[in-house]
This record gives C-alpha cells, structure tokens and sequence, in this order.
C-alpha cells in the first residue's frame, strides 16, 4: 500500500509540474515537452496498474493461505524481503499433496511460520528445518514460532556460510554440520543464502543435498526474475537430476521444480 501511495504522490506531481524549458513556452520545443511529458506519465500509469494488479493477486494469495492452513492465532505482515504469498501458498500446496517427512528451507522467517503451521494444520508426519546463516534472523524466527506454539514442527538451525566444494569450485555455504544429518526432504525451498553472499549463492542446494532428496520432491527458488538465479535454474536442470520446471506463474518470477508426478499447484 505504501508502494502505491508513493506512485500515486509521484504521479500526480509529475501532472502538476509546470514546463521547465522557458524556450518552449511556444513552437515546436514546447510540443516536444508535452509528448516527453505525456511518456512520462503513460509509464508512470502504467507501473501504478502494474503494482495494483501484483497487490491484487498477493493479497488473493495471503486470503488462499489462511483458508488453507487455518491459523488460530494472528499471523504478523508480511516482510517486503520475505517469500510472497503466492509463493509460500505453493509450497504449502506441494506439501499438502506429497506430505513429505522433511521440508528443508533455505532462510527463514515469515514462510517458516506458515510452513510449520502447514504440518499442524495437515497432520504431517514431519517437520520443517530451517537453515539460518544469522543468528539475530534464527532468534526472531524462533521467537515467531513460540508465539504460535508451533515449535514441534518447525526448527530452526544457525547454519554460518562457510566454504563449500562442488565439482572443483569452492562456493559459501550453509555449514555441513547443519545438514548433514538430514534426509528423505520432500519439499525444498530455497530462499537463501543472500545474492549479495556471491552471484550464484542459491546453487548449492540442489548439488549439495543431492542424496538428501526424495525421488518425488518440489523445489521452490525465491527471486527467480534476476539473471543469477534464473542461471541457477538453468544450471539444476543441466545436472541431469531428472528434474522439471512447473508451469505455475508467481508474480516475483518464483520458480519452481519438480521430480517425479507432477504436482497441482
């Protein structure tokens, strides 16, 4: 909503702002200015519907959420750096379907609360794992969790980004001792560690917890519309892994993959 008001506010102070140019009070300078002026707000228009359309739908979304997981205590606001709605809100769809043992995320916060109150909610016989490279985002995470009683489902790992070898490159990863003992990961969504960590610092995941995955198992990559991560993607599918891209359009660009039946979402 703030995002819109300020588009609105910019909007109409580009309509009111008078023609700089003392030389095109007249002819065809002035002409000129007007035609830069009316492009100007044509796009200005333009991303204001294009921001109302993606509020629409993510609020469609956060309304699906609540339907689906039924949450019997008040859910905090979003985060604007947390997963969107329609993106948790597919991840909670893969995991009412393949009601998988282990769900491992990549970060946490907003989303681990959803997830965890996914497995109360459908009665898994799981848990969510969460790895956290800081330690003050793993402590709010876990405070987030208590709030909702719903600590048995979900537990959060401070995991520092150490180095990580695959295929003979050294990348910066979640410490090993975080997740070495986990298997049999149904649901994978990885929405860490940060871009600004590396260029490609979301690639270790499918590589590096390989034979931790289930034969079926959706994966959900966050923030997939920017060059490295869509490269990521690119280079998942060249692993020869036997993995798939879903169909499902999510409106920050969110891919996401599956092995073996593929899901509804």
């Amino acid at each position: 909503m703030t995002k819109w008001r300020g588009l609105r506010s910019t909007l109409r102070r580009r309509e009111k702002a008078p023609l700089s140019d003392p030389e095109a009070a007249s002819g065809e300078g002035r002409s000129d200015q007007v035609e830069q002026r009316l492009r100007e707000l044509e796009r200005m228009q333009a991303k204001l519907a294009r921001s109302a359309r993606l509020g629409s739908f993510q609020l469609e979304s956060l309304i699906g959420l609540h339907s689906l997981v039924q949450p019997v205590a008040r859910v905090p606001p979003r985060p604007k750096w947390a997963a969107a709605p329609d993106l948790v809100l597919a991840v909670v769809e893969a995991m009412r379907q393949l009601r998988p043992s282990l769900v491992i995320e990549c970060g946490s916060g907003w989303s681990t609360l959803w997830l965890a109150l996914a497995v109360r909610r459908f009665e898994l016989d799981g848990r969510i794992v969460a790895l956290e490279h800081a330690p003050e985002y793993a402590h709010r995470t876990q405070e987030l969790l208590e709030s909702h009683n719903a600590t048995e489902f979900a537990e959060v790992r401070v995991a520092p980004l150490e180095p990580l070898e695959l295929d003979g490159q050294e990348w910066r990863w979640y410490a090993r001792k975080a997740w070495d003992d986990l298997e049999k990961c149904g649901v994978l969504l990885v929405d860490g560690p940060p871009g600004k960590s590396s260029g490609k610092a979301r690639y270790p995941a499918i590589p590096a917890l390989a034979t931790r995955l289930e034969t079926r198992i959706v994966v959900a990559l966050d923030d997939a519309r920017r060059r490295h991560e869509r490269e990521i993607v690119q280079a998942w599918l060249e692993l020869d892994l036997g993995f798939s891209t879903h169909d499902t359009e999510l409106a920050k660009g969110a891919s996401i993959l599956y092995r073996g039946a593929k899901p509804v979402l």
